[in-house]
């Protein structure tokens, strides 16, 4: 508590007799689109700075909280002031100025037009005005993931099987070519769900986890699958970094800040100590090895667990630790049999008017899994 009390990320900025309380992206269109309000900006939510609270609370006018989801910070805000007496009115979702539902927009702050200054905002384009491509979410370029799942396909051909997913970057193998991800629940429920498509039907499930969920709630599963006699096939993405919320240390990285310092936990040495008797590292960016590797594991009898490791290059280039390459086409050599397109699908790749594949150097990093499965050898990493 006290250290949410002094923390830098909550603090106050503005003047007004209209106090707004908010977090998250909601500050931001509150410091576009309101103005003459005073305004604290939460940071450090858990536990709440109650006492800087009460004391931006105490002898406003009115307070407005502005926040998406569920009314965690209004509910807070109106215990608080009761419990200090202040009698100040609280605006938010419980006084039906803000929906309960969706992610907010400039539109959304005109249920406090009534309360504050909301400054004019133009209107969105309209679908008759411009129609914009499709751009559907994708795995950025160079993402080892691709090099994992282009080789999960191939080595699983005609087989029956079931893509337990999970919670992570790599939740995105549900988008074509890949179509590696049949469901998704929650964190480790994929590694859970493997067991019950093992033990009541005939499909081969394989279970797609990455580094930090494994830790978090992927070795049960596991263990659960070697006690109960499950021949699931685990995937364990380690890319090193928590990468989809924000590059966070996990237990396979260690740590280093906040007075702590701890070592990495091997994950090939934590599988093979549970007792599993297939288990192989791999570098997803060697297509043809990771291939061969899941080959062997869906051969296997039993419990098998493929570690595909490679570092997420966003995580490289934050640590300036990233050594950017380039790959080139050999027109000479391309059949145009978009192999590369098909199997990687990589954004850094595309097909030109002419149909001639082409590298765009902008997104390109030189991982070099497009060349790994170009099949004439036209595409070559540049140093």
């Amino acid at each position: 508590m006290e250290l949410s009390e002094r923390s830098s990320l909550n603090f106050v900025e503005g003047e007004g007799e209209v106090g707004v309380i908010t977090s998250g992206v909601s500050y931001t269109y509150v410091k576009e689109f309101v103005s003459g309000v005073s305004i604290l900006k939460l940071g450090f939510t858990a536990p709440l700075p109650e006492k800087k609270i009460a004391d931006f609370v105490r002898g406003k006018k009115a307070v407005i909280v502005v926040e998406e989801l569920e009314p965690y910070l209004e509910d807070a805000v109106l215990r608080i002031s009761a419990q200090n007496g202040l009698g100040v009115p609280v605006y938010g979702k419980r006084s039906g100025n803000f929906p309960r539902q969706w992610e907010y927009s400039p539109e959304v702050l005109s249920g406090i037009a009534t309360l504050v200054k909301v400054k004019d905002f133009k209107k969105p384009l309209q679908k008759a005005d411009i129609v914009l491509p499709g751009r559907p979410p994708t795995l950025c370029a160079g993402c080892p993931h691709r090099g994992t799942f282009a080789a999960t396909k191939r080595a699983v051909g005609s087989r029956d099987v079931v893509y337990c997913s999970d919670i992570g970057c790599y939740t995105l193998g549900v988008q074509a070519p890949f179509r590696t991800a049949d469901f998704i629940i929650c964190m480790g429920g994929g590694a859970g769900a493997a067991g019950g498509f093992a033990q009541s039907t005939d499909q081969l499930p394989i279970a797609f986890i990455g580094d930090s969920t494994f830790f978090h709630s992927g070795v049960q599963p596991l263990m659960s699958a070697l006690f109960n006699g499950h021949k699931i096939k685990m995937v364990i993405m380690d890319n090193r970094t928590t990468a989809m919320t924000g590059h966070q240390p996990n237990p396979g990285t260690g740590r280093d800040f906040g007075g702590i310092k701890t070592d990495a936990i091997d994950i090939e040495k934590l599988v093979k100590g549970i007792g599993v008797r297939f288990v192989e590292t791999v570098d997803p960016y060697d297509v043809k090895a990771m291939n061969k590797v899941m080959k062997e594991a869906i051969e296997f009898d039993g419990v098998a667990v493929v570690i595909a490791k490679r570092a997420c290059p966003l995580e490289l280039k934050r640590q300036k630790m990233l050594v950017c390459r380039r790959c080139e086409v050999d027109d000479g050599k391309c059949i145009r049999c978009y192999t590369c397109l098909k199997t990687i699908a990589c954004p850094a790749l595309f097909k030109d008017k002419d149909g001639s594949i082409e590298v765009d150097p902008v997104q390109c990093i030189g991982c070099g899994m497009c060349a790994n499965v170009c099949p004439k050898g036209a595409l070559e990493v540049k140093q």
